[in-house]
């Protein structure tokens, strides 16, 4: 249902997170930022759409991701670790926003 799973995390650390959706709810609007956070490395479902993402060795990781969930949404956030990470004023809108979107019921398909 979450759309991907744990694998590891490096130290915490101070990483760029890139959007990658800037068109969406969730991130329309935001900027590349900087947080200092515990790095989550996970998998992610070909079915999510990635939203924000970060570097990680060779490649790049999701940080921000959100799903369809039978008539429901799903936003998976890889931010906020502990309270100095979640006074990033960024996260404070991801996690806003996703609220909102995530009890937005979708339009029936017809």
């Amino acid at each position: 249902m979450g759309g991907g799973y744990f694998i590891t995390h490096p130290a915490y650390r101070q990483y760029q997170v890139t959007v990658t959706d800037p068109e969406h709810p969730i991130t329309k609007d935001l900027d590349e930022f900087f947080v200092t956070d515990e790095m989550y490395i996970t998998t992610s479902d070909s079915r999510n759409n990635v939203l924000a993402q970060a570097l990680w060795k060779d490649g790049t990781v999701p940080v921000v991701w959100t799903k369809d969930w039978g008539k429901g949404n799903v936003c998976w956030i890889a931010l906020g670790h502990d309270p100095k990470a979640c006074e990033n004023e960024n996260f404070h809108t991801l996690l806003a926003r996703a609220a909102v979107w995530a009890a937005t019921p979708r339009p029936e398909e017809g």
